[in-house]
């Protein structure tokens, strides 16, 4: 399994998108499942409402992870 874990707050840090390419990246190469480990819930979710990640559900349809806590 590929596992990604993304910061609290990683829309301060510019790197926050390689760690999602990086993950991506790892899962095709090995053929291994995807899971990212987030902080912030989706924006617009049951879990998220108006308060999640406004950026994580389009991070999520672009990458598309097989496993996102």
């Amino acid at each position: 399994m590929v596992a990604t874990t993304i910061p609290y707050d990683f829309s301060a840090v510019r790197w926050h998108e390689e760690l999602w390419q990086t993950g991506a990246q790892l899962r095709r190469e090995s053929g291994a499942p995807w899971i990212v480990l987030h902080h912030e819930p989706p924006a617009g979710t049951k879990v998220g409402g108006a308060s999640g990640n406004d950026g994580l559900p389009y991070l999520i349809e672009e990458y598309q992870p097989n496993f996102l806590l």
